[in-house]
């Protein structure tokens, strides 16, 4: 089986070759190429900056924002496809498989999936021109209305909701490498990380106050446009969650999946939070205030910041480590990717 994938977003393109390579046995490819741009194939963001960072073959090009460039080639592999371009994969430290438009139209696949919904029109004309034999997937990461959106084949990362009886579709939750997100003890170190880019209005406003009522605490927020740096990679991630007591996580809007906030509760960190707006969201399924995280919405960030206290004195209150496990415990009864494994599997023989 072959899978053609657009590419918008590391971890979601990283979930679908664990998905599909991994487990199911198949072949991924994503574009690259500027003329996927130029022949209307490619509609992640019409700015000239994207498009390179997204596209370009150019080995020297870096993104003008600092981010790591997302299309440098991979040496040293012993097996090489012809004309396919093996690029590096800066979160996970491995790689994914690249091709041009040229290089599709020669191809034959069995699956096209278009992951934002200004690709399901395009995706549609390049399988009538080029893939017939083709079945779309329209692979949803937000709580977009995929009911209104003309599609058949849902592979729905999102919280389930009522589906039309002609439409073909399965809830799952993107899948991420769990020999790297695994749970430990909270070092009882007094530390809160966060790892929302760009940690903006609610979210900061929490932040900042929490650190100004808990002195004695350390407080970093890390990721793009914030004030500690990035951590480089899921593995930098990681390590940044068990270096900590709490993640720290307010981000108005919520995420429609989340890898972040699933990470933090497969690595066993209690987290703090504003469960409102994960309403209708999957990861509010792990949200249990004064189980698995402490809740902004329920209390004030002043009784916050005393629970936390309360929770960090190991010789008066243990509830620091029984809040890691139970946050651990919940990941297991939540998420299952095995189990969801099976599910696709039944949803691929339904394709239309």
């Amino acid at each position: 089986m072959k899978v053609f994938t657009d590419f918008h977003h590391s971890a979601l393109l990283r979930s679908l070759v664990l998905l599909f390579e991994y487990r199911l046995g198949a072949k991924v490819y994503r574009p690259i190429g500027t003329e996927w741009h130029e022949n209307g194939f490619w509609k992640v963001y019409n700015h000239p900056a994207t498009v390179q960072q997204y596209l370009t073959l150019a080995q020297g090009y870096r993104p003008i924002d600092g981010t790591p460039p997302l299309n440098q080639f991979v040496d040293g592999l012993t097996e090489y496809e012809d004309d396919v371009y093996y690029c590096t994969d800066p979160e996970s430290e491995s790689y994914n498989k690249a091709i041009t438009l040229e290089k599709f139209k020669s191809m034959k696949f069995d699956i096209i999936i278009a992951s934002i919904p200004a690709h399901i029109e395009p995706f549609k004309k390049l399988i009538e021109l080029y893939q017939p034999q083709a079945k779309l997937v329209f692979q949803v990461g937000n709580a977009w209305d995929f009911n209104a959106m003309g599609v058949q084949n849902v592979l729905s990362s999102t919280k389930p909701v009522e589906t039309k009886p002609e439409q073909n579709v399965v809830f799952y939750h993107q899948e991420f490498d769990l020999k790297t997100f695994y749970p430990s003890v909270p070092p009882g170190n007094r530390r809160i990380h966060s790892f929302v880019n760009i940690l903006q209005s609610q979210g900061l406003a929490d932040f900042l106050r929490l650190e100004e009522l808990l002195p004695d605490f350390q407080l970093r927020s890390y990721g793009a446009g914030n004030r500690d740096g990035i951590k480089n990679g899921v593995k930098e991630v990681a390590a940044g969650m068990r270096e900590a007591d709490w993640v720290f996580h307010v981000k108005p809007g919520g995420d429609g999946y989340g890898h972040v906030i699933h990470n933090a509760f497969a690595c066993g960190r209690p987290v703090i939070t504003r469960k409102s707006y994960y309403k209708d969201r999957l990861a509010g399924d792990l949200m249990i205030d004064g189980e698995t995280c402490f809740d902004l919405d329920v209390h004030d960030v002043e009784t916050v910041a005393k629970l936390i206290r309360t929770a960090s004195d190991y010789k008066n209150a243990p509830l620091l480590k029984q809040m890691s496990e139970r946050a651990y415990e919940k990941f297991k009864e939540v998420v299952d990717f095995d189990r969801e494994e099976k599910e696709i599997r039944e949803w691929l023989k339904k394709l239309k």
